[in-house]
């Protein structure tokens, strides 16, 4: 039973919500429009904080632009969050549910809330609570400041992954092939 339900997890995870291969739309609150699949192996898989998106086989890094909507700051730059193999853990791709925008987040919670286990249960509800969330908190209201260290640590930290490729980060990508604003 325990390894059915870890399949169902991962083929929830991996083709997500039915979805062709990354053809799911991501749409972040900050206007960033990106096709892709949420990222899941054995060692790395979506949890109740949110999760990692994969575009063409690589893992997506958030820019966090400031916008004047309702947005998110970046997490903190050392969060420590775990990251994919073979990642380093400086800054977290993990990506919060506060980040999405409604229609992101009701297809995501049509897809996890028909799984049966703790952990699918664990991000529905994270999930219900990024939709009724109405704003951002004093800590994480964004700010030119904080978008601006966020891009200058980033740029500092993963030079090397995102110049061999292994990642992609949302403030270099030609937006005509990942992202519509």
């Amino acid at each position: 039973m325990k390894i059915k339900t870890f399949t169902l997890f991962l083929l929830v995870s991996w083709n997500a919500l039915g979805q062709s291969y990354e053809g799911f739309k991501f749409e972040f609150k900050d206007g960033t429009v990106i096709h892709g699949k949420v990222f899941s192996d054995k060692w790395y898989k979506p949890n109740p904080k949110g999760v990692s998106i994969q575009v063409r086989g690589k893992i997506y890094l958030h820019h966090y632009p400031y916008t004047s909507m309702k947005t998110y700051a970046p997490p903190p730059y050392e969060a420590y969050e775990t990251n994919p193999i073979p990642i380093p853990r400086c800054a977290p791709t993990r990506i919060s549910f506060m980040h999405f925008r409604n229609s992101t987040l009701k297809s995501l919670y049509k897809s996890y809330s028909q799984v049966d286990n703790k952990e699918c249960k664990a991000i529905s509800r994270s999930i219900l609570t990024a939709i009724r969330k109405t704003g951002p908190t004093k800590e994480e209201r964004p700010s030119h400041k904080k978008t601006k260290i966020w891009d200058k640590d980033v740029r500092a930290e993963y030079h090397t992954m995102l110049r061999h490729n292994y990642m992609i980060y949302g403030g270099d990508l030609n937006e005509r092939k990942y992202i519509n604003k």
